[in-house]
């Protein structure tokens, strides 16, 4: 674990909601489906993450909820 918390978000996706925590070194934590967003939060949290606001986030952390979320809408397509 870093010494600082690690940026995390969650996103709504037809399976559940998904989070990622990442490091200025890439993803350090992912977690799928949960059937809430502060389950999901919970478990970021659990391994040193904090919920970052979305002008706070990181580049890396942006793009990796958005591709996130792309792909299960793609694979997944019911409306949410």
């Amino acid at each position: 674990m870093t010494d600082s918390p690690l940026p995390a978000a969650a996103v709504e996706t037809p399976l559940g909601w998904a989070g990622v925590a990442v490091s200025p070194a890439g993803i350090r934590r992912a977690t799928l489906f949960h059937r809430t967003r502060d389950a999901c939060l919970g478990e970021l949290r659990a391994f040193g993450a904090v919920e970052a606001q979305p002008a706070q986030r990181p580049p890396l952390l942006a793009a990796a909820l958005e591709r996130l979320a792309a792909l299960y809408r793609e694979r997944y397509p019911r409306t949410l």
